[in-house]
């Protein structure tokens, strides 16, 4: 969705996470797959 796009410029990976190979968008993935979606 669009969380990534506006999240995306915001990140800076550690560079252990750089160093496993982990893209900013995998880490964003992760984190907003355990993040319950609000309900409106």
């Amino acid at each position: 969705g669009c969380a990534l796009a506006v999240l995306r410029h915001r990140v800076r990976l550690s560079p252990e996470l750089d160093i496993e190979g982990l893209s900013v968008d995998q880490v964003l993935r992760q984190i907003l797959d355990q993040v319950s979606a609000p309900r409106l």
